[in-house]
């Protein structure tokens, strides 16, 4: 048998894992664990029939009984079967396991993931539209079906070797994807989707009502991507979701593009800064328009240094000791004579009077004009007087009044000295959220709620709760001198709804996914949400019901067969 070695390696040594050395539905060898993400753990599997490897990811085991995670597993099955693309890893199979946890079968990619790639060195230019041009194919292919994936990040890039012996970058997990046509629950808005770092600001749920997530998130996604690859950062952090959701909406937009032009080749930065514009009615408009933004760039990208060397300084020349000291004592002198003949030169402007302006229309000689500069035809400018300085150490003519002691350079005091100004009373903000929440105030951490914060200086001051889930509430706060200002937000609570049925019906919550009963819906905002049923043969049936916070609202559905 084709990997025998393998196998018996894999059940010979002990593991955890009870997977491993399997035979799932008579047909699929599992030889070894490749990976695992937020929704399932993926092993690289042996078809026996085909002779042929096989990527298999499973549901990790305590979501089977999450409804809303079950349906996103099925939902990423329905996806990749609709789509069928060169850059697209192709779906062989789906089903469940005795256990209840749910599979795909896909293509086995025998290659590394850009992530991977990155970490050697950043990307020239041609590279980067080689590979990325490849990836906006796919989008492209998804986006005409309807589909937006949502998260793309350089660990969702595949790189092996085509046919033709050529990279060949492939995108994998759909396991958030979303169709355009699919309305979004009440609860979707609230929650961040994608990896922290390349997810577009609109998935930090501040779509304007009713506005749907469309193929513009990816691009913002990709282009994040491609000015990685090319300078090996980021303009934002990425180390936790506060710092990032902070950097994409609350930070100036301008401080991400300044970055972007220090950072990226010339003939990069504007497809880079139209990419990864903050409002996504100023960005690319389509995944097709930045591979062609990609090309363009990279196409006039001769002559720019490689991306490797722009992010190592040049080495600065090496100075001995003795040399340093030399410098550092002749700089300090020079500063002291100009700091005198300042201060002379500002008396001497005080008590001397005019002196006799030259003899108008002078030229300067060619003998005595200074090296590199030819005389000059045009007659010199008049100085003004106070433009020359004094001549230091000759006495004045007889005909010239004496001297007088200079003035003082200070004004005089005035007859009474009026008190400073008093600084205007520090304000206070008392900030409490349900749940608590991350507390940011002008950029600049500052703890969670609830907290009390003094000593704000009176203005507007921009305030921005986050809970550790993602949700975000964001506002301006004006405080006047001494006020306390007084915030309570609540965050809307999330509950779910268990469905059931006399026989099995089809039911959709808020005009979402269908699924079949007995289902259960979870994150539900608390409120009311609109229930729709029905069957082949029965009259379709809407009908409302609550959910609370944190619990769980028992639904049954009843319906009535067609005369």
């Amino acid at each position: 048998m084709v990997y025998s070695a393998a196998l018996h390696a894999s059940m010979a040594s002990p593991s955890s894992d009870p997977l491993l050395g399997r035979l799932v539905d008579d047909k699929y060898q599992v030889l070894e664990k490749i990976g695992s993400g937020s929704m399932g753990t993926v092993y690289r599997v042996h078809h026996l029939g085909l002779n042929a490897a096989r990527a298999l990811k499973v549901m990790r085991p305590e979501l089977i009984e999450n409804a809303d995670f079950v349906e996103r597993f099925q939902r990423e099955a329905r996806m990749v079967e609709s789509l069928r693309h060169p850059n697209l890893v192709a779906l062989h199979d789906f089903g469940r396991l005795p256990e209840g946890a749910w599979y795909i079968v896909s293509d086995f990619v025998e290659g590394e993931s850009l992530a991977r790639l990155m970490r050697r060195a950043p990307f020239d230019g041609g590279e980067v539209a080689l590979l990325l041009g490849q990836v906006a194919d796919a989008l492209s292919a998804a986006h005409r079906k309807g589909i937006v994936h949502r998260d793309i990040s350089p660990d969702n890039i595949m790189v092996t070797r085509g046919e033709d012996g050529g990279a060949l970058a492939k995108l994998v997990d759909f396991g958030v994807a979303k169709s355009f046509a699919e309305p979004g629950t009440r609860s979707a808005s609230t929650l961040v989707f994608g990896k922290i770092g390349y997810a577009a600001p609109e998935q930090m749920g501040l779509l304007p009502r009713g506005e749907e997530l469309d193929g513009r998130a990816d691009v913002f996604s990709l282009s994040a991507v491609a000015l990685e690859m090319l300078t090996g950062e980021l303009p934002w952090r990425k180390d936790n979701l506060q710092s990032y959701v902070h950097d994409l909406l609350v930070r100036p937009e301008r401080e991400a593009r300044d970055a972007i032009e220090k950072t990226a080749p010339g003939t990069w930065r504007s497809m880079l800064s139209h990419g990864l514009a903050r409002d996504r009615r100023e960005r690319t408009g389509s995944a097709q328009a930045l591979k062609s933004a990609m090309l363009d760039a990279a196409s006039h990208d001769v002559g720019e240094t490689p991306a490797a060397q722009r992010m190592v300084p040049e080495p600065a020349p090496r100075v001995g000791r003795k040399t340093r000291r030399l410098a550092f004592a002749l700089g300090a002198a020079a500063l002291l004579a100009a700091a005198l003949l300042a201060a002379r030169w500002a008396a001497f402007s005080v008590e001397r009077p005019p002196r006799p302006s030259p003899t108008a229309g002078a030229a300067v000689p060619a003998e005595t004009a200074p090296r590199g500069l030819a005389a000059s035809a045009e007659p010199a400018p008049t100085p003004s007087p106070a433009a020359v300085p004094p001549a230091v150490g000759v006495r004045h003519a007889a005909h010239e009044a004496p001297e007088t002691p200079a003035p003082s350079v200070l004004p005089p005091p005035p007859a009474s000295a009026a008190p400073a100004p008093t600084p205007p009373a520090p304000a206070s903000l008392e900030l409490d959220a349900t749940p608590s929440a991350a507390v940011t105030l002008d950029g600049e951490p500052q703890g969670r709620t609830p907290l009390t914060l003094t000593s704000i200086v009176p203005g507007a001051h921009a305030l921005v709760l986050t809970t550790d889930d993602g949700r975000v509430y964001q506002e301006q706060v004006n405080v006047g001198p001494g006020e306390v200002i007084r915030r309570r937000h609540h965050f809307p609570g999330l509950g779910g709804a268990s469905i059931a049925s006399d026989v099995w019906i089809e039911v959709s919550v808020d005009d979402g996914p269908a699924q079949q009963t007995p289902c259960h819906v979870d994150r539900l905002v608390a409120g009311t949400h609109v229930l729709k049923a029905s069957r082949s043969g029965y009259q379709e049936k809407r009908l409302e019901f609550e959910v609370r916070e944190g619990e769980t609202t028992p639904v049954h559905v009843s319906l009535e067969r067609k005369p």
